[in-house]
């Protein structure tokens, strides 16, 4: 049970004191080891050190999503929840809490301190620390009995006291307050001489708090630090003092308690360090950069002084990881740091957001817009040179280039969320304008923005409700007639009418929403695979039907087409599943086996586009293969282009060698046939004979009336 300082009272022994682990969290010297943890905002745990969790009967890994009630119990958390409450409304909370033997008598005491962590003004969370403050508790029941006995109490405790004479300006210390600050009895007890040793960092801060204490009337407590004169150490103190005061209300005199704090500062500092910085990098998190971007923010419209944001995304991050491993990945991301540093004024925020990505704050950019975009420019191509300097990695060496996004900021009040947002928009059209160089947010990316999402949601709700269609385009021999067909997905949208698929399929790739409607499109074929089977003039046809390297790579890809052709009773055979080279790209090996074993159920395939992507002919030859499209841009230009003439006599030529069908798309002139007939291509696909039409339209083209 607690004790405060504010209202004491004896408690009693709690029942559920856990006094068979009293000794384990006790180290060799016989001082209990320090407890922390943290606490969210719900009283989840995120975080416990080991003698924290043993001492409930927990392991650390074990505490992480635990309801601070179901860990301390029902009745430690009922006496708790007042300082709970409290310092999750922001007010640090201190009480003395005692332990029990089995047989009643008083162990030890421990000092708990409930430290609200606050950012941007809100708290997100608790920490509690538990230190043995059992010297303490003594120290103070000796200076009841003697001072000798005080005395001895002190130094076995590592507390000094003191007395500090105001009037005359003296200080008598304690032999263990000398031996704590790293003096000798030499050393000059006076005001001034004991004000050498504060940290100058504190020295004003301490005067001001005596001086307060003296207005207020009010005992003296504070944190400071001291550089001992003996070793030069910077050592964390804590002073406790009261003053007395003259019949006339002058005071005459602090006496007061002085304990090195230093071991528990510095775990404070480490569980800090947990909370607010990146443990690879070593650079403020998104937490911390959220922190001082709000204060930059306020700061900018304040002084009327723009600053900039910069994103900094790794270009093919991920491939180096999935190469060499995580290991070469993470001596990168360490060196990448240091060089974005090396790039920034000191008072300028570098963080990192995770994985490959990393921020810039830069502040004090001046008033003029033009000037601040200039220098946020400035400081982004010195990091685009920056990062694209050779790496040592290990044993080994690597490239590697960035792209930036950059924003600026302080025009006007806005959220943390505001800028980062912009700036993610600009690295990404970074990325789209090729990598390797910087991107300014402007107007027109937020009205990019507001289209994408108001696309995506209108594309989910027409996946939901079958708001699609599939068309049917002819493909056609030599002599035009119809051999095959290809199926295309179309959209017609009760409010914005016909989408373009430029629009709406690179939506649905980066969404995933093209998996379903990747099934939903090779099941209509399927079925009308099925319904042409049983008319003569329609038996014979294929159809083609576009798969995407996103469909591709689903792990359930070929069971989903097995159960399609089983389910419908349509023939394998006369399915055509139409590959992109975008497919290659990815792991060979796992693309050909999945083509294999559709192959071996009869389904064919076709290269779609080809020419236009990656593709050796080393794959090609392992890939099972039925034939080769040539893509359309290649034959918009072939009678004026002779690169492009010369292209499609290679993919022919090559679809001969390789024993592979070949047709081309896109045939929208006579004059392109012809040209492509004396080429050596035999089948074509384009707007001159048929545009792709509702199924209706397209038998109604298959039988004339």
């Amino acid at each position: 049970m607690p004790t405060t300082t504010k209202n004491q009272t004896r408690p009693e022994r709690p029942p559920d004191a856990p006094l068979h682990r009293e000794g384990r969290l006790r180290s060799a010297d016989g001082k209990m080891a320090t407890m922390i943890g943290y606490w969210d905002r719900n009283l989840r745990n995120r975080f416990g050190n080991l003698a924290y969790a043993q001492w409930f009967g927990f392991q650390p890994e074990a505490m992480p999503g635990m309801h601070l009630r179901d860990f301390i119990g029902e009745e430690r958390y009922r006496i708790n929840l007042p300082y709970v409450e409290a310092a999750l409304k922001g007010e640090e909370q201190r009480f003395e809490v005692p332990a029990y033997t089995a047989d009643g008598s008083l162990s030890w005491y421990g000092l708990v301190q409930y430290i609200p962590d606050i950012i941007a003004g809100q708290v997100q969370g608790v920490y509690i620390i538990v230190s043995d403050i059992s010297a303490v508790k003594e120290t103070e029941a000796a200076m009841r009995k003697n001072e000798n006995l005080l005395r001895e109490s002190q130094g076995a405790a590592r507390i000094g006291s003191y007395i500090n004479n105001i009037s005359a300006g003296t200080f008598e210390a304690t032999p263990v307050l000398e031996e704590i600050f790293g003096i000798t009895k030499d050393y000059p007890h006076t005001n001034e001489g004991w004000v050498r040793f504060m940290h100058p960092d504190y020295r004003q801060a301490m005067a001001d708090a005596l001086l307060d204490s003296i207005r207020d009337r009010k005992p003296f407590d504070a944190d400071y630090k001291i550089i001992r004169p003996s070793d030069g150490a910077e050592r964390w103190m804590h002073g406790l003092g009261k003053i007395s005061y003259d019949e006339q209300g002058h005071p005459v005199s602090l006496i007061g308690t002085v304990q090195d704090i230093t071991d528990r500062k510095l775990t404070e500092q480490r569980i800090e360090n947990l909370a607010y910085f990146d443990p690879l990098t070593g650079l403020p998190n998104r937490r911390l950069l959220q922190d001082r971007l709000q204060h930059a923010l306020l700061s900018s419209v304040r002084q009327k002084h723009l600053g900039a944001l910069l994103l900094v995304d790794l270009d093919n991050f991920k491939s180096l990881n999935d190469t060499f491993g995580h290991q070469p990945g993470d001596q990168l991301l360490q060196q990448v740091a240091r060089r974005l540093r090396e790039c920034v004024r000191d008072s300028d925020t570098v963080a990192r957001l995770g994985g490959d990505e990393f921020m810039v704050v830069l502040e004090e950019l001046g008033e003029n817009m033009l000037h601040a975009a200039t220098q946020a420019a400035v400081v982004a191509e010195k990091i685009l040179r920056k990062l694209g300097e050779r790496y040592e990695l290990g044993e080994g060496a690597h490239n590697s280039t960035a792209s930036v996004g950059i924003t600026l900021f302080g025009e006007q009040s806005e959220s943390v969320e505001a800028p980062m947002m912009r700036a993610d928009l600009a690295m990404h059209r970074a990325k789209d304008a090729g990598r390797n160089t910087l991107c300014f947010f402007d107007g027109q990316m937020q009205t990019d923005m507001v289209f994408a999402a108001a696309l995506e949601e209108d594309l989910r709700w027409s996946v939901q409700n079958r708001q699609f269609c599939v068309y049917y385009q002819a493909q056609v021999n030599g002599a035009r007639q119809i051999v095959g067909v290809e199926a295309l997905l179309r959209w017609e949208h009760p409010g914005r009418g016909w989408v373009s698929p430029a629009e709406f399929i690179p939506k649905a790739e980066k969404t995933g929403l093209i998996i379903p409607l990747g099934l939903w499109v090779l099941e209509t074929a399927c079925k009308q695979l099925v319904l042409w089977s049983q008319r003569p003039e329609t038996a014979h046809l294929t159809m083609a039907v576009n798969v995407s390297a996103r469909q591709f790579r689903d792990s359930d890809f070929v069971d989903r087409v097995l159960e399609t052709l089983e389910r419908t009773g349509a023939k394998a055979h006369l399915l055509k599943l139409e590959l992109t080279e975008s497919v290659l790209v990815a792991n060979v090996d796992d693309v050909t086996l999945k083509m294999n074993v559709l192959k071996a159920a009869g389904v064919r395939f076709a290269l779609d586009d080809f020419g236009t992507g990656y593709s050796s002919l080393s794959v090609l030859k392992r890939l099972p293969l039925d034939q080769l499209k040539i893509d359309q841009s290649f034959v918009r230009d072939i009678l004026a282009d002779p690169d492009d003439a010369a292209i499609a006599r290679m993919v022919i030529a090559l679809a001969n060698s390789l024993g592979l069908a070949v047709i081309a798309e896109g045939v929208e002139t006579e004059a392109q046939r012809h040209c492509l007939a004396a080429l050596g291509c035999p089948t074509y696909q384009g707007y001159l004979f048929a545009r792709p039409l509702p199924v209706d339209e397209f038998e109604a083209l298959m039988v004339p009336s």
